[in-house]
């Protein structure tokens, strides 16, 4: 319109909303939970090195790792402490070439991280294909491609840090993808096209080979325990899902095979609520409410220690931070 002699008349704005209520802060102690956090912070990673020592990062969920502050947590001296994380001297031109992650732009998408206490690192490349590497940018091993229509949210550590999942998602309300693999590069599960969608972070076993997930089958919505690595389901139990912003659950194995305590994270009756079921006994049971407070605008994470002992949670948001839950100091799943 540069050769137009017109002049705007008047601007016009209409101003729509609807009031709503604060959103409630946490509650301030709870049993069995404990607050590692002094104040609100925006925890987006929960890692843990061994039995009793774990790390969080806080910042955006999409920084790469060397963007994030982060901080070491032993459950003996129980007092957080800023660290410089030693992996960022990892990213070295060199590193960078051989990974084909030289482009700042590729880095930033690649969701690099390397795995505490191991050789070996994951990341996408520009057209979403996963690879795992070593440290020093050798051994490149391709793990599953055609991805690029999904998007990547995060490649989360299972218990030993030797396996993984990859976890894709675009935004709030939509399915979840996912896949299993091991940081040498071998495959665990069927490729993310293939394993039953979830409607929440699917909650993975320590061998990669079932996935605690939500869907809905022959009409009945609810929690399904699902193989990664074929397509046997079964219903656990029925309930509407949270949503794909809600902790994963934890699978713990037990003494046996079909043996193992599943903590499920999820609002009931409005109360953000860790239960447990037995797989074995197939009983269920609430066991704590929780510090959570989580909207649209809110992500958690969960991770449990190598032992399954301790559960570390982890949010961002206004009222966000990380929590660890001694499972000795609520009541036991039952069964």
């Amino acid at each position: 319109f540069d050769d137009d002699p017109s002049e705007l008349a008047r601007v016009e704005i209409d101003v729509q909303a609807t009031a709503t209520d604060p959103t409630p802060p946490p509650p301030a102690s709870v049993a069995g939970v404990r607050r590692i956090t002094s104040e609100p912070l925006e925890v987006v990673r929960v890692e843990w090195l061994d039995e009793i020592t774990m790390r969080y990062g806080a910042g955006c969920y999409n920084d790469l790792f060397s963007e994030l502050d982060w901080y070491l947590y032993s459950m003996v001296s129980r007092t957080p402490i800023a660290i410089q994380f030693a992996d960022i001297g990892l990213l070295t031109p060199n590193f960078l070439e051989q990974a084909g992650l030289s482009d700042p732009a590729v880095l930033r998408h690649s969701h690099l991280k390397f795995a505490p206490g191991r050789s070996r690192g994951v990341y996408q490349n520009e057209i979403n294909t996963v690879f795992t590497i070593e440290r020093n940018g050798s051994f490149r091993r391709l793990v599953f491609d055609n991805l690029s229509r999904f998007s990547l949210q995060q490649f989360k550590w299972l218990p030993g840090n030797e396996r993984f999942v990859a976890i894709y998602y675009g935004a709030l309300g939509d399915e979840v993808r996912y896949f299993t693999a091991g940081i040498d590069g071998q495959r665990i599960s069927r490729s993310a096209h293939d394993n039953i969608p979830s409607q929440t972070l699917p909650g993975i076993s320590p061998d990669g080979t079932r996935a605690v997930i939500t869907t809905t089958i022959d009409d009945v919505t609810g929690y399904y325990l699902a193989q990664t690595t074929g397509d046997g389901i079964e219903l656990l139990f029925e309930a509407e899902p949270p949503g794909n912003n809600w902790p994963n659950p934890i699978y713990v194995p037990g003494s046996g095979p079909n043996d193992a305590s599943i903590y499920i994270f999820r609002p009931i009756d409005g109360v953000p609520t860790l239960e447990c079921l037995n797989l074995a006994s197939r009983e269920r049971a609430e066991l704590t409410e929780l510090p959570l407070v989580i909207d649209s605008n809110t992500r958690a994470t969960a991770s449990h220690s190598p032992r399954g002992d301790i559960i570390a949670l982890g949010a961002n948001g206004v009222n966000g931070g990380a929590w660890t839950i001694d499972m000795s100091s609520i009541p036991a799943c039952p069964g």
